[in-house]
């Protein structure tokens, strides 16, 4: 096979390995609402430690398969530089493109054991400083505050999507409102919320 052949066939397994780690991530990462919903604490921390245990699990899968494909050359450099530009071609235009050149540069280290930055085979500081692409959703939603910032609470826990009855949205609304202003007199003396922004998809940590 000739070497751009190899390299091409190389970052595309890298790609694929690296795709199957994001949806069981993913997916791991879906249990969050649930073990929120249950109050099951000790089970979100199982999850957080299956993420952490994830990465080490598929890179060190891929390398496994590097070396069956590769052969005596998994430690060739100019092959590796031919993989980068393959690689970076299947995952520019990925919403995680940035955990993906991570992704192929935790690789590169396992297999040629790098010493400081080799920018023929690693992705550098400037390649992760690209434009990312268009989001295909949303990043956030806005709540128009004006002069009723109670008003706006209430409706942001009126939209948030917890699977969960809230007791008393009302009083809810109103601990939130009173915990922001209390931070804007501490921390913004004089100056106006005018709008809340929201990420659509809630984020559990711990409690």
């Amino acid at each position: 096979m000739h070497d751009a052949a190899l390299a091409a066939e190389a970052a595309s397994l890298i790609h694929e390995v690296f795709d199957s780690y994001h949806a069981q991530f993913r997916l791991v990462t879906r249990r969050a609402r649930a073990r929120f919903a249950r109050w099951d604490w000790s089970g979100a921390q199982l999850d957080a430690a299956e993420r952490l245990t994830l990465y080490a699990q598929f890179t060190a899968w891929i390398v496994r398969d590097l070396h069956r494909l590769l052969g005596p050359r998994v430690e060739d450099r100019d092959l590796w530089t031919r993989m980068k530009p393959a690689y970076d071609a299947l995952v520019d235009r990925r919403d995680d493109a940035e955990l993906g050149r991570t992704f192929f540069n935790s690789v590169t280290r396992r297999v040629l054991t790098t010493v400081g930055v080799d920018r023929r085979v690693e992705f550098t500081a400037a390649d992760f400083d690209r434009e990312p692409p268009g989001a295909r959703e949303p990043v956030h939603r806005t709540y128009a505050v004006g002069g009723a910032l109670g008003a706006a609470m209430r409706q942001v826990l009126a939209e948030l999507d917890l699977e969960i009855p809230l007791r008393n949205t009302a009083e809810d609304a109103d601990l939130v409102t009173a915990a922001v202003e209390r931070h804007l007199r501490e921390h913004a003396p004089g100056r106006r919320l005018a709008a809340v922004e929201l990420l659509p998809h809630l984020f559990y940590r711990n409690k």
